[in-house]
């Protein structure tokens, strides 16, 4: 999350600007809905998190879609531009967020595939990660269990 995308943008907890993590994270979209609800007065009477603006963007409310889009946008640009230089054959997608539904990965590769150099990602498919946010403590239960092997 730390490759810059935005020249002269906001800082990030790296010490750098414009990181693609202050832009396409889930608290960003987070930060970003707050300040748009805020905006416009609207009243929520829940904690606001990413599972909140999921289910207000599945349910059809303009400043959620906004958002997503523009969390699409922001990951779907960072994806390409690194596709674009590498040419992966895949691109694992993961965090909590990107286990809410195949809309998930459906509004990345529609902002994806306007930023992505056709010829760099022929052969790169974008998928989300199998074990979810469970593979760090999975990883580690992992290391454990071969300790007493």
């Amino acid at each position: 999350g730390h490759i810059p995308l935005i020249a002269n943008g906001k800082p990030c907890a790296c010490g750098s600007a414009g990181c693609l993590e202050t832009y396409a994270s889930t608290s960003a979209l987070v930060d970003q809905f707050i300040k748009r609800s805020q905006g416009l007065k609207c009243r929520i009477e829940e904690e606001i998190n990413g599972k909140l603006v999921v289910r207000l963007f599945k349910s059809g409310d303009e400043i959620a879609i906004e958002c997503m889009n523009n969390h699409f946008d922001y990951l779907g640009r960072g994806i390409a531009g690194l596709v674009n230089i590498f040419s992966p054959q895949k691109v694992v997608i993961g965090g909590g967020i990107s286990e809410s539904g195949d809309f998930y990965l459906e509004g990345i590769k529609t902002y994806y595939k306007k930023y992505v150099m056709a010829d760099c990602a022929v052969n790169t498919e974008l998928v989300t990660a199998q074990l979810g946010n469970k593979a760090g403590m999975l990883g580690a239960a992992q290391l454990i269990l071969e300790l007493f092997d």
